[in-house]
């Protein structure tokens, strides 16, 4: 399977122009395949600082100073095995040779409340030049006052075919259907399956209203997942990224939900 997606593209360019999100669930499948996507990317990534491909990986597999690896020790991440101090110490200094820091986490889904309570801070409030990876390769939950602080990406299934000549709003619909319907804590009510993409976003606006910035921030993950998967060209998901980004920063002066929602749909369907 070629590793090289639209998505590599999308993170990549934003790498460049130092607009990298700080905290990205990335998931996918196959667990091999999710790891050497990772790997590749950050490859890619200091190739971007004047080396080829070969001394790249090399310097990759020898160990960088800004490139962060974690993985259980045991059969979860245990305070006592002191797993992600690491991160922490990590999170307490710039980047020493990189313009930017990442910290890629495996298996997330054995982070557990001790954890997840401790980590919480660290991803809400992360150093600002630096990315937190969490590789997410099984249908086991995450932690979901975790998750919902993420940026949901996927990488494309083995295999699917997906037609870029016309995107139609009723399959996101259904998508954030079921996306509400994992999230009971979050939405009282499924989603209807409106006509356009302005009917959705009232739909959606409606569902946040009155329950903060978290539960639009959820909406607005799956939104990305889905794109992630679905939308066949680099620049149209480029596009969706800039839109999430510019709809958390409008918030400020424009409390309208249902703006920014149509913004972002109207990017993805246009």
């Amino acid at each position: 399977m070629d590793k090289t997606t639209n998505l590599s593209k999308v993170l990549l360019e934003r790498f460049r122009r130092r607009s990298l999100a700080h905290f990205y669930l990335l998931s996918h499948e196959n667990e091999n395949f999710l790891n050497e996507w990772m790997q590749d990317f950050l490859i890619s990534v200091l190739c971007q600082e004047g080396r080829d491909y070969t001394s790249a990986k090399r310097v990759l597999e020898q160990g960088h100073s800004d490139i962060l690896w974690l993985k259980p020790k045991e059969d979860s991440y245990k305070v006592e095995n002191e797993d992600f101090d690491p991160l922490f110490s990590a999170m307490a200094h710039r980047p020493l040779q990189l313009p930017w820091r990442f910290i890629v986490v495996e298996k997330p889904h054995l982070i557990g409340d001790v954890y997840a309570n401790k980590l919480l801070k660290t991803l809400e409030e992360p150093n600002d030049a630096c990315t937190i990876i969490f590789l997410h390769s099984t249908s086991k939950p995450l932690m979901k006052t975790v998750e919902s602080r993420a940026i949901k990406l996927r990488l494309p299934s083995s295999g699917k075919k997906f037609d870029n000549n016309q995107i139609k709003s009723e399959n996101l619909s259904e998508y954030l259907m079921q996306w509400s319907l994992a999230y009971p804590e979050f939405y009282e009510n499924g989603l209807e399956l409106p006509k356009n993409t302005y009917e959705l976003a009232s739909e959606l606006s409606t569902m946040c209203r009155g329950k903060g910035h978290l539960v639009e921030e959820n909406l607005m993950s799956g939104i990305l997942a889905w794109a992630s998967e679905h939308v066949d060209s680099a620049s149209k998901l480029a596009a969706a990224l800039d839109s999430c980004n510019h709809a958390r920063l409008s918030r400020a002066v424009n409390n309208s939900s249902a703006e920014r929602f149509a913004t972002l749909l109207h990017t993805l369907t246009a």
